[in-house]
């Protein structure tokens, strides 16, 4: 899903619009999305919840963004 993330945008309601055709490769085979496809939470498409991956993939992110933005940050001693 990291990579095929891009091809989606996340909308104001919640849900997600994907903005590029993209095929997802699943251990139980290919799902394909057309562009212009909306996902709403807990409607499946083709089986899979796919904004619960997209949702998991956006934490993921952003998670990963905080933590190299609060590495970046300079270390302050204790001023007592």
């Amino acid at each position: 899903m990291q990579d095929s993330y891009r091809a989606f945008i996340r909308d104001d309601d919640g849900s997600w619009t994907c903005i590029e055709a993209v095929t997802l490769a699943r251990r139980a085979g290919r799902i394909q999305v057309a562009e212009g496809t909306r996902l709403h939470a807990g409607i499946a498409f083709m089986g899979i919840d796919l904004v619960h991956l997209l949702e998991a993939e956006r934490a993921r992110r952003e998670s990963d963004y905080l933590g190299s933005a609060l590495a970046s940050l300079p270390e302050w001693e204790n001023e007592r």
